[in-house]
């Protein structure tokens, strides 16, 4: 079996099917993407919330 990947500026696509980068990277299972995530968000909302405490 075959399969055609197109890559895009935005998007890539398997099979005819459209997945934007965005989506893909939020919507990952993969455990290790999921733990850099959660932390990277973690970290950001930390950060925002000690900004809003400076000003």
């Amino acid at each position: 079996m075959t399969s055609n990947v197109i890559t895009k500026e935005s998007f890539l696509t398997v099979a005819g099917k459209r997945f934007h980068y965005i989506w893909l990277r939020d919507n990952c299972l993969y455990p290790q993407c999921v733990v850099a995530w959660h932390t990277l968000n973690v970290a950001l909302e930390k950060y925002h919330n000690l900004l809003l405490t400076r000003v």
